[in-house]
């Protein structure tokens, strides 16, 4: 039975990392793209513009980053501080709203706060 060296198991660890970040990236551009169409039909105070300006904005950063993960561009880490930011924002604003009576916020926020943090430990 061979056994991986010691190189080869950073490798297989930075991959599975990727995969990882990878997968907490897109559930936050999915949840965020969604929560904007969701947000926009239930109007109100949902539909406020500074609200959906950080939905947008969530959504672009994390399509953007995703990108770059797949690229493995040595660039990625550089849009970690930003990223991780804005979607701390998009967390606050979602949890603005009544949480138990909203399933969706509750969704993007987590899956906001998940990604930030992913993003902090990557800038590391």
């Amino acid at each position: 039975m061979s056994s991986l060296s010691p190189m080869q198991s950073n490798q297989i660890s930075q991959s599975d990392n990727r995969e990882e970040s990878l997968r907490k990236c897109l559930t936050a551009y999915r949840t965020s793209t969604a929560c904007i169409q969701h947000c926009l039909k239930l109007g109100g105070e949902h539909a406020d513009p500074d609200h959906i300006l950080i939905l947008m904005n969530t959504s672009e950063i994390c399509r953007t980053f995703s990108q770059f993960l797949l690229s493995e561009s040595h660039y990625s880490h550089e849009l970690c501080g930003i990223t991780s930011r804005i979607c701390l924002a998009c967390a606050d604003s979602c949890d603005s709203f009544d949480r138990q009576e909203n399933e969706m916020m509750l969704e993007c926020s987590s899956a906001c706060l998940a990604f930030a943090q992913t993003c902090k430990d990557l800038e590391q």
